[in-house]
């Protein structure tokens, strides 16, 4: 392991032999425009983003969605997923799979953020992350804040927190 989770990085790397190493990065984001297929290009971009931050080239790559289909319907997923096949295409990588949730599960929604003065950097950025604290609660979504110092310092309680959190709300 050449980078792992202890540097909080945009992605791993796995040393295969002494001159190939593979990157790995998973990249999950709520739509921040409008319009599905642009959507798809964003989320695309900024997950290859994290693959060339690592210095390396991407290759290949999963698409990963939870995505409302009773509520949004296919069409909307299928604009998504075209966006972020357009950008593949754009930077010369291959979709080979990926996996698709139905997100109807509000219930049982557990938000995990890892919080850090970092992230807010400005009083617009620190009252955005309020509303979205007070939005996740009206919607009844469970949330835990975890530091980056806390991360570092206590792993395994918080894993064991979370653990403790998930079965409360019946989905460990």
């Amino acid at each position: 392991m050449l980078v792992g989770i202890a540097t909080s990085d945009d992605a791993g790397v796995y040393r295969l032999r002494d001159d190939l190493a593979l990157v790995q990065t998973v990249d999950f984001f709520t739509p921040i425009v409008d319009d599905p297929f642009d959507f798809g290009r964003i989320a695309a971009a900024n997950a290859l983003s994290d693959v060339y931050a690592m210095g390396a080239t991407p290759v290949c790559a999963l698409n990963i969605a939870a995505f409302p289909m009773e509520a949004l319907g296919g069409e909307i997923l299928a604009q998504i997923l075209a966006g972020g096949a357009a950008m593949a295409r754009e930077a010369g990588v291959a979709i080979v799979g990926g996996h698709t949730v139905d997100a109807r599960w509000r219930d049982q929604r557990l938000i995990a953020e890892l919080d850090g003065w970092m992230f807010h950097n400005t009083e617009f950025d620190y009252e955005n992350d309020r509303q979205r604290d007070a939005d996740n609660l009206e919607a009844q979504h469970a949330t835990i804040r975890i530091t980056r110092r806390r991360m570092k310092r206590e792993p395994a309680k918080v894993a064991r927190q979370l653990k403790s959190i998930l079965a409360t709300r019946g989905a460990a």
